[in-house]
C-alpha cells in the first residue's frame, strides 16, 4: 500500500505558476535586450508580449513608464526607465562618492602628555 503525496490539481497549480514566472522572466529579458540594442520596434513588441502576459501594468511603475515612453517612439526614455528598474530589481541602491577620511583637530595649543601634537613650539 502506496502514499500519495500532493494532489494533482496542486501540482498542476506550481507547473503554471512557474511556466507563468518563465514567461514574464522570457518577456523581460526581450525587452531588456531591445532597448539595450537601441530597437525601437523590437523593444515596442517585447514590450506589447509582456504587457499580454503579465496583464494590466501601473502606468506610474518603471515597466510602465517603459511602455510610455516607447509608444511615443522616445527610446531614450525607455531605456531610463529600463536602467531604474534594473536598480530595482537587483536592489541596487545608489552609493554616494566616498568622501576623504578627515583628521581630528586639535582644538587646544597646550602640549600635555595627553596631547598628540606641540602646537607651541
Amino acid at each position: 500500500m502506496g502514499m500519495r503525496i500532493g494532489s494533482g490539481s496542486a501540482a498542476k497549480s506550481q507547473t503554471t505558476s512557474s511556466s507563468q514566472w518563465q514567461q514574464r522572466q522570457q518577456g523581460v529579458n526581450s525587452l531588456m535586450a531591445a532597448l539595450s540594442a537601441g530597437k525601437l520596434g523590437s523593444a515596442q513588441a517585447a514590450y506589447a508580449n509582456l504587457a499580454g502576459a503579465v496583464g494590466k501594468i501601473d502606468a506610474a511603475s518603471p515597466p510602465g513608464q517603459i511602455g510610455q515612453a516607447l509608444q511615443k517612439g522616445d527610446l531614450s526614455a525607455a531605456l531610463q526607465a529600463m536602467k531604474s528598474w534594473q536598480g530595482a530589481r537587483s536592489g541596487a541602491r545608489p552609493v554616494a562618492a566616498p568622501t576623504a577620511p578627515t583628521a581630528p583637530i586639535a582644538t587646544s595649543p597646550t602640549s600635555g602628555p595627553g596631547s598628540l601634537l606641540d602646537l607651541t613650539a
